[in-house]
């Protein structure tokens, strides 16, 4: 329509010199009033050079846009044959804009359609493919704004945004249950002149994940460790109240640790002068959606800081201070610097009792193994060793191929194992509240808890959503990798 509307209103101007004048201006004088928008359009179009190819076709001419776009003038209608000044077949007509209008030449003629104050809003992009808790970056351009002109963000499920207009930039948060066809609506509204516009914005929810693709775990009280069957960190157990906390859908994959961090890290492909010392071989292969292995305490935590600047969140550690990794003194026992924040909203690694209580299915009674309390059944729910036929344990596999627990988390059985955020101590009984009363570490063994078992394992005990086992901070054995969490503050 908005091309029918140009095509109109530019052979009306073609044929303004000509007998036909008359029966044109009264067309002209009906268009007035889309006139706001067909010079939006044009400007849109203008500014990328379009050009408007003329040629013959039966019965009239087809006008072809560069964009794709065409129009057929027939004859008879103004611009057909016979109308003075009409391009030739295969001839190219070139809008340019100047500083009194769009200027184009047909024939020998050179006509101007003037430009006129519009009021418009684009942004650079219709839709988007999102996942729960999702931060969501717009650039907007607004063309006849003034200095009382805001821009405002709604939605439907509570979506909200906020406007840099220095920048000239929209940061939507997604919310956790996003549906597809969820949308955002963008609006600019003057308040000197009155005129407004709005745009919407598409949601999609992504069917892959990568590892930053969170659940809402509501909180709750519960008793950390009780019916443990194997653990290295005592015997003890602690009542534990958690607040609502967010956990990801999966362990983070060779393509987010890519992204944030350069490479997929690979030790089974170092050669042996390379391997970490004490490092334990096993074959895990290479790809985007399997998860990242090989990952130590203290990469983890670097991590977490990089993804969390990346994404727009507030980083939760910081090492003197500081919150850029790069930026971090890493020699020595530097674990006894990093502090965590928890009331801070970026990715972390899980606390043992979030861990624990999520791959519980996060209701009392937790259940004994993540998803089922019939290790039977736990081949369904995670890559366990022997879980496959033969009992054969070809390598780590792809995120979230087994079936999901009772909050829909992947994987916290089996593939690669998880560090949590604490170090290993034996951990006090009585009760805490978390987090105004998180546990205090015990630095001297300089090891942290890893959880959930791994595709390599010695029987069924490590894959007990209570099992603990530690290992050394900057320990690369086995496959292990991690899983993000984020304090929820909403």
């Amino acid at each position: 329509m908005k091309k029918l509307l140009f095509i109109t209103v530019l052979l009306a101007f073609v044929c303004s010199c000509q007998d036909h004048y008359a029966d044109l201006k009264s067309q002209v004088d009906k268009l007035q009033h889309d006139y706001d928008e067909l010079n939006n359009t044009l400007s849109t179009a203008i500014s990328k050079s379009m050009t408007v190819t003329v040629t013959d076709v039966e019965g009239g001419h087809k006008l072809t846009f560069s964009d794709g776009s065409s129009f057929v003038v027939k004859d008879g209608e103004p611009g057909g044959p016979g109308a003075p000044g009409l391009p030739g077949s295969d001839a190219t007509v070139d809008i340019k804009e100047t500083a009194d209008g769009y200027v184009f030449t047909v024939g020998d003629k050179t006509y101007t359609i003037p430009k006129t104050t519009g009021f418009s809003l684009i942004l650079d992009k219709d839709e988007a493919a999102v996942f729960g808790g999702q931060k969501v970056t717009v650039n907007y351009t607004l063309t006849g704004a003034d200095e009382s002109t805001k821009v405002f963000v709604d939605g439907s499920n509570g979506i909200k945004g906020s406007v840099n207009p220095e920048a000239g930039t929209i940061v939507i948060t997604v919310p956790m249950n996003v549906a597809n066809g969820d949308f955002a609506i963008v609006t600019a509204v003057s308040n000197q002149t009155g005129q407004s516009a709005s745009k919407y914005i598409i949601f999609n929810v992504s069917d892959t994940f990568t590892g930053e693709e969170m659940v809402l775990v509501p909180g709750g009280t519960f008793t950390v460790g009780e019916g443990a069957v194997h653990t290295d960190s005592g015997s003890n157990t602690w009542q534990c109240t958690l607040p609502d906390y967010y956990i990801a859908r999966t362990e983070v994959t060779q393509k987010l640790w890519a992204e944030i961090m350069g490479e997929a890290y690979l030790a089974d492909q170092l050669s042996d002068g390379q391997k970490p010392e004490g490092y334990i071989c096993y074959p895990v292969g290479k790809g985007d959606d399997i998860a990242q292995p090989y990952i130590n305490w203290f990469d983890a935590i670097i991590f977490s800081n990089k993804l969390s600047i990346a994404r727009g969140y507030e980083p939760v550690y910081t090492v003197d201070g500081e919150t850029d990794p790069d930026k971090w003194d890493k020699s020595g026992n530097w674990e006894t610097k990093v502090v965590c924040d928890w009331n801070k909203d970026g990715f972390r690694l899980p606390a043992l009792p979030e861990w624990e209580f999520a791959a519980g299915g996060g209701q009392v009674p937790l259940q004994k193994f993540p998803g089922t309390d019939n290790f039977e059944e736990l081949g369904q729910y995670g890559n366990i060793e022997g879980a496959l036929p033969g009992g054969a344990t070809e390598g780590l596999f792809p995120v979230a191929k087994k079936k999901p627990n009772k909050l829909g988390i992947y994987d916290m059985a089996g593939n690669a194992t998880e560090w949590v955020w604490e170090l290993w101590f034996e951990y006090p009984g009585g009760s805490r509240t978390y987090y105004n009363d998180v546990i205090t570490w015990n630095y001297g063994a300089r090891q942290a808890v890893k959880r959930g078992g791994t595709i390599w394992n010695w029987g069924g005990q490590v894959y007990y959503t209570t099992s603990n086992w530690r290992d050394p901070l900057n320990d690369h054995n086995w496959p292990c990798g991690m899983r993000l969490a984020r304090t929820c503050k909403d």
